[in-house]
């Protein structure tokens, strides 16, 4: 039984490490939105992933939200926006959520000019400005 416990929590702490780590093979752009949308499905683990297509006046943006793994609540999300110069999916953000809160929704506040991350429990976890990003 004490092995059992012991083995239980070496995974959770080690686990988590290693989703973070593969950070690093994360692309920082696409050459189209099928080649992301794949990208996203193929590290999908044992989740759904969620994604939402915002077309707004000027703005392309594409954000995934992936939880991988069974059990412990934590999510990784992929955020990109389309370069109308380069035709090209960029990266803005990627983000490993564990604690305060895992995504639920995501959203652009356009008054704000920023993509807001909701937790299920309907708190604000995560802003992104995007007045930073030439989206043209």
């Amino acid at each position: 039984m004490r092995f059992a416990q012991s083995l239980i929590l070496s995974l959770m702490l080690v686990l988590p490490g290693l989703l973070i780590a593969g950070e690093r093979e994360i692309p920082d752009s696409f050459k189209t939105l099928e080649e992301l949308r794949s990208f996203v499905d193929e590290r999908k683990g044992y989740g759904i992933p969620q994604a939402v297509d915002f077309d707004l006046a000027g703005l392309r943006l594409y954000v995934a939200i992936n939880s991988p793994g069974s059990g412990s609540p934590a999510a990784r999300s992929y955020a990109y926006f389309l370069s109308r110069g380069t035709g090209t999916w960029k990266l803005i953000d990627t983000y490993w959520f564990d604690r305060g809160g895992v995504p639920s929704y995501v959203y652009v506040d356009n008054n704000e000019n920023e993509l807001i991350f909701v937790s299920y429990e309907g708190k604000v976890i995560r802003r992104l400005k995007l007045k930073d990003y030439d989206f043209k």
